[in-house]
């Protein structure tokens, strides 16, 4: 990893990364290298965030922040590692029979619902999970969304609501 970054202090390294990254377009490599030193010192949650990902939705906009760089021809920082490889993929499907596997905690029924099947993590990217066939599951749509309420909360999943 580049260090870069190593010098500064946190409050310099915060504010380098707002810069860098309100300049996407020309900060790509940049505002990766300064995330992997916010990362590696944990200084979201010295700043009151759960994880990186919170941090950088809530301090940098980041969901909103992908068109600007699309926009530019970049490609977007990657703040985590998301691809699951088609072979995962297909093991994930096989494992859950091509159904969504959550279980209900009331009357112990399996959703068996085959719309709108996603790949899932039982564990966050974001809280340190990883792609691996064991924190992989195969659910639909409304029950991903039930977890990451569960996970990240209301009033943070809320955010991504469409309105109408």
């Amino acid at each position: 990893m580049p260090q870069k970054y190593r010098h500064l202090n946190d409050a310099d390294l915060e504010k380098s990364l707002k810069s860098k990254f309100s300049d996407a377009c020309n900060g790509t490599v940049d505002v990766i290298e300064i995330l992997e030193e916010f990362e590696r010192r944990k200084l979201y949650l010295k700043l009151g965030y759960r994880s990186l990902l919170e941090y950088c939705v809530q301090e940098l906009k980041a969901i909103e922040k992908k068109e600007v760089v699309a926009e530019c021809g970049a490609a977007p920082p990657v703040v985590f590692k998301k691809y699951v490889s088609a072979p995962l993929r297909r093991e994930v499907w096989r494992k859950a029979e091509g159904k969504c596997c959550f279980v209900s905690t009331e009357n112990q029924l399996r959703c068996n619902s085959v719309y709108q099947l996603e790949v899932d993590h039982i564990v966050p990217l974001a809280l340190g999970g990883t792609s691996t066939i064991e924190n992989l599951r195969l659910v639909c749509r409304a029950h991903n969304q039930h977890y990451a309420r569960i996970e990240f909360g209301e009033e943070f999943m809320s955010q991504f609501e469409k309105s109408s």
